[in-house]
């Protein structure tokens, strides 16, 4: 959602306070995502070690949150299934910035910034369905959870974070050394790309190491 401001901001470009606001209101949204983080995070940490650990569930547990899973599984897959169809429509009204401007006389700025705002729409759906979806599965010790997993991503976990590190270093030294915030975005999903790519053969490496 924070590119929005920035590129809505472009339309205004002849005025001189119409970056600076762009770039204000981009930031009130960052930081207010990063607060939504840090206060999920606190709440949070206190199960930290299920992520991380082997642990055993009381008896009629694991038969309990099987009966939620089962249930949640419709809302779950409605939910992805929503997710893919706005980041089609998403793609579509990307392509549509290139002609619907002329038809109904609409800045193409505005299009692409609700092309935006749709695929944000779709990432949250996304996210939320994942997070609960993973929660059963760290109940359950599924899936990403299972304890040989976990002990791998315990290996890879401070790897990671120097990864991300550098990625935002990397963002920030662009975006301040050229100015050009409407394009060093870019940089968030190639990082997202690479981590996976990173993230397989490290676990690849890891595996292979602790099967031996």
């Amino acid at each position: 959602m924070a590119i929005i401001p920035l590129i809505v901001s472009e339309i205004w470009s002849d005025q001189s306070f119409a970056k600076p606001i762009g770039f204000i209101l981009a930031a009130f949204i960052v930081a207010g995502a990063v607060a939504l983080f840090l206060l999920n995070g606190f709440k949070l940490k206190a199960f930290e070690w299920m992520e991380k650990d082997r642990f055993e569930t009381a008896y009629g547990v694991n038969g309990m949150v099987k009966e939620r899973l089962k249930s949640y599984l419709p809302k779950f897959l409605t939910r992805i299934v929503i997710g893919v169809i706005l980041c089609i429509v998403t793609l579509a009204t990307f392509a549509a910035s290139e002609f619907l401007p002329q038809v109904i006389q609409i800045e193409k700025n505005v299009v692409i910034a609700v092309g935006f705002a749709i695929a944000a729409i779709a990432v949250y759906l996304f996210v939320s369905a994942g997070i609960i979806r993973g929660s059963f599965s760290m109940l359950l010790q599924e899936d990403d959870y299972r304890p040989e997993k976990k002990a791998v991503d315990k290996k890879i976990e401070p790897i990671m974070g120097i990864y991300w590190l550098a990625a935002t270093a990397v963002y920030l030294a662009y975006s301040f050394i050229t100015m050009e915030w409407h394009r060093s975005w870019i940089v968030w999903p190639v990082a997202g790309v690479l981590c996976g790519v990173l993230y397989i053969i490290l676990e690849l490496i890891y595996g292979k190491k602790m099967n031996k």
